[in-house]
């Protein structure tokens, strides 16, 4: 199961790229209020790929690729940890990148021109969002009232209520 591999994960590191990142961003700011340290998320694509070497095998790599064909992910697959747990979420089917991960959430949402899926997704972003949300919302469900008071706390829109 997803939700549970990333839960028991020491680390989750995203990989992202581009207009995919937009998505990647919305998961990682909302993981990280409930758990700093769970979660890294660098917006340049080259800081994620310097960072590669801090992995380990208890950590699992989140690869989101809104068409599952990134070549800039493709292409860094070479350089993660042997035996890392890597999770694509994408719009592809059968995709390049679904070669290379362990577990793979495809929704199979496309835009109606190639052109705007693969450089300026607008229904197929936000399904991508939804499902990242829905991931969030099952990763702190074990723990709600606990998630919630680290939210609180983490809010400077409530550290005053």
């Amino acid at each position: 199961d997803t939700v549970n591999i990333l839960i028991n994960a020491n680390r989750i590191y995203i990989l992202a790229f581009q207009m995919s990142q937009v998505t990647a961003l919305d998961f990682y700011l909302k993981v990280h209020k409930v758990d700093p340290t769970k979660i890294m998320f660098f917006r340049s694509f080259d800081e994620q790929v310097r960072s590669i070497p801090l992995l380990n095998k208890d950590d699992v790599v989140l690869m989101i690729s809104n068409s599952g064909e990134c070549q800039e992910i493709i292409d860094c697959q070479k350089y993660l940890p042997e035996g890392i747990k890597k999770i694509l979420v994408t719009n592809g089917i059968e995709s390049t990148l679904s070669e290379f991960c362990t577990h793979e959430l495809s929704i199979g949402c496309f835009e109606k021109n190639i052109l705007t899926f693969k450089e300026i997704p607008t229904d197929s972003r936000n399904a991508l969002l939804y499902l990242m949300d829905r991931l969030f919302k099952d990763m702190i469900k074990q723990n709600y009232d606990d998630a919630l008071e680290k939210i609180k706390k983490s809010s400077l829109f409530f550290s005053n209520i």
